[in-house]
């Protein structure tokens, strides 16, 4: 097939190609060759368009090298790059959330908030007690905190029922950790007891931890809690903390 204008040319190559994504650069490539064909038959005193024409000739059939094309860029493997494309770039915005999730959640577990307002009742209802049941014999705010690895507990308030079930509101409160290098996590209500002025160790339950009104809670239940002084220790790697919560 012989054709004599550049576009025509070109056209006629692009048209072979089936996958439409490589037509364009493809062209681009094809006048530009064409266009350093044409300045060569200029230099040799041609005609404007006695150049194009032996450049476009030069080139040869546009039939045989839209197929020889055609079969370099085949449409499964273009669609596979555009498909990878793609998955990598939807891969980066997905990560990139899931950072900058990170980092809000890294930066709201380091803020020490300020601590909720409720009735003692409330808590204790939280936790499925009776309302009839309920009878708060000491309720204490209280701020003291035991430092442990990227991590602080600061303990707030402690509630007293009558039948001896005890919740101690409380924050983790986590340093600022945006890359996720430290991911250590103590389960408090596991490695928490409570130690009665006798040295009894009472241990807290972990089916019954709850997070109320955005802070947790620590509960445990027994009729020794109502008298004498209670203490919170802690074992953990660094060694043993306590807290005197109550006393009389």
């Amino acid at each position: 097939m012989s054709v004599n204008s550049k576009d025509d040319f070109i056209n006629c190559v692009v048209k072979q190609v089936k996958f439409p994504f490589d037509r364009k650069p493809i062209a681009k490539e094809l006048e530009d060759h064409i266009d350093q064909l044409e300045s060569f038959f200029l230099s040799t005193k041609c005609s404007p368009d006695e150049a194009q024409r032996k450049a476009v000739l030069e080139m040869g059939d546009p039939l045989e090298v839209g197929k020889s094309l055609n079969d370099v860029h085949k449409p499964l493997l273009g669609w596979l790059w555009i498909f990878n494309k793609y998955l990598c770039i939807l891969i980066a915005i997905y990560s990139s959330i899931l950072f900058m999730t990170k980092v809000y959640t890294t930066w709201e577990n380091s803020r020490e908030r300020t601590p909720p307002v409720f009735e003692g009742e409330s808590a204790f209802q939280s936790i499925g007690i009776d309302p009839v049941e309920i009878q708060i014999v000491y309720d204490k705010t209280i701020y003291q905190k035991i430092d442990l690895h990227c991590e602080t507990i600061l303990f707030e308030r402690i509630l007293l029922n009558s039948d001896g079930t005890m919740i101690l509101l409380y924050q983790s409160i986590k340093e600022f950790d945006p890359f996720g290098l430290d991911v250590s996590e103590y389960p408090i209500q596991n490695m928490s007891t409570l130690v009665h002025s006798n040295r009894r160790k009472i241990r807290f339950n972990p089916e019954r931890v709850k997070a109320l009104e955005g802070h947790r809670i620590l509960v445990t239940q027994d009729e020794s809690l109502l008298e004498g002084e209670i203490v919170l220790e802690f074992s953990h790697h660094i060694g043993v903390s306590r807290i005197t919560i109550k006393g009389e």
